[in-house]
């Protein structure tokens, strides 16, 4: 694996990328608060310079479903808070997916990933039949995140270069994955 600090990248036209969830979710204005603003600016600054060039940008729906996820337990948990009830998933069901509220976030997050992402990017086939079982289960992966090992070897088997903010993506146990890795996070 190569990592690459994202001040140091240069975009060719004829790159492949990928984001991480964590990056789309900066380049979202869903504003979960919780990313540094000079990060944010590096990688929209990366993300037009890639869509400047034309480079291929992939999604696959593991990402959607996890950027999804993440915006609206943020805001359930934002919802729980004001109405006085504590954030679990009992509550997330209970009170916040019966409200207006979370039909708001849910069609706001919709439209954000309808437009900044779907819009510049090329729905992919994930490959899952050709990911190997013992890779794609992580048996040799000690700081082991699923999705992350997951869009790591898709990105390899498909020489895509993966952007992300992911600290455990720098993890000795992908040493061996042949993935460009690029980040503000070193």
């Amino acid at each position: 694996m190569k990592i690459e600090n994202i001040d140091n990248h240069d975009v060719i036209p004829e790159n492949k990328y990928i984001f991480d969830a964590n990056v789309w979710i900066d380049l979202l204005s869903v504003n979960v608060g919780q990313s540094d603003p000079r990060n944010i600016q590096k990688y929209s600054k990366l993300f037009q310079d890639i869509l400047t060039k034309n480079c291929e940008i992939a999604i696959m729906a593991i990402e959607i479903s996890e950027i999804f996820n993440t915006y609206l337990r943020n805001c359930a948990f934002k919802y729980c808070n004001l109405q006085n009830q504590k954030y679990n998933s009992k509550n997330y069901k209970k009170y916040y997916r019966t409200s207006q509220s979370f039909q708001q976030d849910k069609n706001f997050i919709a439209d954000e990933i309808s437009e900044t992402i779907l819009g510049n990017c090329l729905k992919v086939n994930d490959k899952f039949s050709q990911l190997s079982n013992k890779y794609l289960l992580g048996k040799t992966v000690v700081d082991f995140d699923f999705n992350d090992n997951y869009m790591l070897h898709f990105c390899e088997l498909e020489n895509y270069i993966f952007v992300t903010h992911d600290k455990d993506c720098q993890s000795a146990s992908y040493s061996k994955i042949n993935v460009k890795v690029v980040t503000a996070n070193i």
